[in-house]
């Protein structure tokens, strides 16, 4: 199984994390790391490993390398668990008030 998800990611953030989604569906993220010699790239795929619960080696950035823009590449599940995933992640960090 292979997804693929959409973000736009906001670099040098004060704290990382799921921040919510664009009206066209893309996920945007925060991430503390600057876009600079891939580190944020690493950073976005440590977040969504996380949030997720896979293993880093299974996310990958498929398109947007250089851009806030960005596809990333989710093997070992479907698209509508990623989704689920991420929408559960959101309602908790919104019902935790942060």
């Amino acid at each position: 199984m292979v997804a693929y998800i959409d973000v736009r990611v906001e670099p040098r953030a004060r704290a990382a994390g799921l921040k919510g989604r664009m009206a066209d569906g893309t996920w945007k993220l925060m991430v503390t790391a600057p876009p600079e010699g891939g580190r944020a790239n690493q950073a976005v795929v440590d977040l969504l490993a996380s949030i997720l619960g896979l293993r880093g080696g299974q996310l990958s950035v498929a398109r947007g390398q250089s851009a806030r823009r960005k596809r990333i590449k989710v093997e070992g599940l479907d698209e509508g668990a990623v989704s689920a995933r991420l929408d559960r992640a959101l309602k908790s960090k919104e019902r935790d008030g942060e």
